[in-house]
């Protein structure tokens, strides 16, 4: 009977342990880090890329149904919520807050300070497994970058409020992550307690939550605005179809792509943000003088 189990058992023992293996959670807690680019010859490195190693999944690359997002719409409505806190911030510049964490991340993940892995099936959400993201995204580093933004503010600007609101909007990005990310926000290092409750795996719920942050925002910016032109209702439709069309998006190929198309997204709608908000703002009219006094 032994002989006879044994050519079943071995492949299942082996594919078994192949799996766990290569399993993200194991991955994660793993003490060996994965090697880096620079730490490969580039053809050795799009090897692995192509075996579905180091960050790279060859499946999503292959797959035309691997779909998942690549920024988390929500945190916009934050900033249109905070135009009303304080109307000299630019909602350029706010849109750039709320998603200052992420900027950094992105420009992390391309100078190899921080690091991440895409895998299909990860979550149901998205496949990002944010196994090295303490420099951008602990709770530590959030409170430090939202201080350092503010006092950047304040200094510019010498305006107390502008200055909480910038720290608040930057702060507000580590809040909306922690129902949504898996546990993978650090308290303070990466080998540390980490924190997150899994939104991400009740796609509905998480979608809800983008739609309701962005729908809440736009309210209150309309409510708030002197004048809501054209611009500003198809400013709020692309938004709310960002928000829709996020899931069924084509994952990006590796984390250098996910950092570059991530930061080129955040740039081009906060320029967009700010063109909506010059449309906006109210026509200036020319100061008076006596002259124009006497005329009138």
């Amino acid at each position: 009977m032994i002989r006879r189990v044994t050519p079943t058992v071995q492949p299942f023992l082996v594919s078994s342990l192949r799996r766990a293996a290569f399993h993200p959670t194991w991955e994660r807690r793993s003490s060996r880090p994965f090697p880096s680019p620079s730490q490969l010859g580039s053809e050795e490195w799009r090897a692995a890329a192509n075996a579905g190693k180091d960050g790279v999944n060859g499946d999503c690359r292959k797959n035309a149904t691997c779909k998942k997002p690549c920024m988390f719409i929500g945190h916009y409505g934050v900033s249109l919520a905070a135009k009303r806190l304080s109307p000299e911030v630019s909602l350029g510049w706010l849109f750039l807050a709320v998603q200052a964490l992420d900027v950094l991340f992105g420009s992390f993940l391309l100078l190899d300070v921080e690091h991440m892995r895409i895998v299909p099936g990860f979550t149901r959400y998205n496949p990002y497994d944010l196994y090295d993201v303490a420099v951008s995204h602990s709770f530590v580093a959030a409170v430090s970058w939202s201080l350092a933004a503010a006092g950047a503010w304040f200094a510019v600007t010498r305006s107390r409020l502008g200055a909480v609101v910038v720290g608040g909007a930057v702060f507000s990005h580590f809040l909306l992550d922690l129902p949504m990310h898996t546990p993978d926000l650090p308290l303070a290092y990466s080998d540390g307690p980490k924190l997150g409750f899994g939104l991400w795996n009740h796609p509905a719920l998480a979608l809800a939550a983008e739609l309701l942050l962005v729908g809440a925002g736009a309210f209150f910016y309309a409510r708030n605005t002197p004048r809501v032109t054209r611009r500003t209702r198809w400013f709020f439709i692309v938004l709310l179809a960002l928000t829709v069309a996020t899931p069924v998006l084509p994952a990006p190929p590796g984390p250098m792509s996910f950092a570059a198309q991530a930061l080129a997204a955040y740039v081009a709608l906060a320029l967009y943000a700010h063109w909506v908000e010059r449309g906006d703002s109210p026509p200036s009219t020319p100061a008076s003088t006596p002259e124009s006094r006497r005329t009138a």
